[in-house]
């Protein structure tokens, strides 16, 4: 046997010191010190994980989401149940292409299109679930790196897609403001927002949307105000 893996400590969470040195309130994670092979192995896996749940599961929970709506309305309302039928198998076929896109995520980044035309996608979502959603554009737009914008699409998508669960919005606004030598991307909404007692993060929605903005050398910031929605705001050099 080779010798032990060693380990580090990461410790997350909020915290506060005694008299004594102790720490109340930690969350204390062991996690393995890799080699450099092992890390790229690692990021690999986090980097589909990514995908799988930005993309294909963002689709199958709109999936999900339609077919609930046409069980309820199936004798009361057909032409509701049809509707809600065939946006479910459209978002279905929508998944499929997901998952095509995350495995060719794998070895290639190619989103063509630019990213204002990308983001009609998730801001088309949020109308079809009843939500006032619209994107803004200032500055002129401009080619963006591949990885920068990958990145903010995947970030709009997933702050749309807490908008949608989450919110109780009535109205969504995402902005697109090409700056100099940064793009900056703020989503509003007008919802519930975060209660103060909760975590700033919905599962590892929010927590993906913060991951994603550091891997391009960015700055994320999510502002939960209870009552008053939630903004999130996102700034990347370019």
């Amino acid at each position: 046997m080779g010798p032990p893996m060693q380990s580090y400590e990461r410790v997350a969470g909020c915290s506060s010191a005694s008299a004594n040195g102790t720490r109340s309130r930690l969350l204390v994670f062991s996690v393995p010190f890799l080699p450099r092979a092992h890390l790229a192995v690692e990021h690999e896996r986090v980097h589909v994980a990514r995908e799988i749940h930005d993309g294909l599961g963002h689709h199958l929970n709109n999936a999900k989401l339609h077919l609930g709506v046409a069980s309820r309305y199936s004798d009361a309302d057909h032409t509701i149940s049809l509707d809600s039928l065939n946006t479910a198998k459209s978002e279905i076929g929508t998944a499929l292409g997901e998952l095509r896109r995350a495995i060719d995520a794998l070895v290639s980044n190619d989103f063509a299109d630019p990213l204002e035309a990308l983001l009609q996608d998730p801001v088309r979502d949020c109308r079809l679930a009843g939500i006032n959603a619209s994107l803004q554009v200032v500055g002129t737009s401009r080619p963006l790196p591949q990885q920068v914008k990958h990145a903010l699409y995947r970030i709009g998508q997933e702050a749309f897609n807490n908008i949608r669960q989450h919110s109780r919005a009535k109205q969504a606004i995402l902005k697109v403001d090409y700056q100099e030598h940064c793009i900056r991307m703020v989503i509003e909404d007008d919802g519930v927002g975060i209660p103060s007692t909760t975590e700033h993060r919905r599962g590892h929605g929010l927590e993906n949307v913060q991951e994603r903005a550091a891997l391009v050398g960015g700055t994320s910031a999510i502002e939960p105000r209870p009552g008053q929605g939630v903004r999130v705001v996102v700034e990347v050099p370019i």
